[in-house]
Formats: C-alpha cells, structure tokens, sequence
C-alpha cells in the first residue's frame, strides 16, 4: 500500500501480484472464485473508505 499527498488530499494505492499454482485447473478456479473474490474485498475496501472520507474519484 502506498500513500501520497497531493494538492486534493491523499491517494491510497494498491499494488497486488499473485498467481495461482495448479496450471489450468488453478486458472479455472482462479475465474470461477477467487478473481470476484478479491474484487469483493477491494469495492469493501473503497466502500468503507468512502463512508468514512469520502472519495475524489
């Protein structure tokens, strides 16, 4: 996670890398669960951050 000041206010940012094992198998999981998954948790991320704060999308 980083976060820099700028004249607006702060932006926060995300940097993710990740691979699934398991060849074909684990990219078919990877379509069918985990990428949604991971979405999920980032829009909660953002949701709560702009509940909060407020976003300057």
């Amino acid at each position: 996670m980083f976060l820099t000041e700028t004249p607006d206010g702060i932006v926060l940012e995300d940097i993710m890398f990740y691979a699934m094992p398991l060849g074909w198998l684990g990219q078919l999981l990877n379509t069918l669960l985990i990428h949604h998954k991971l979405e999920r948790i980032f829009d909660t991320r953002r949701d709560y951050l702009d509940s909060q704060w407020g976003l300057n999308r």
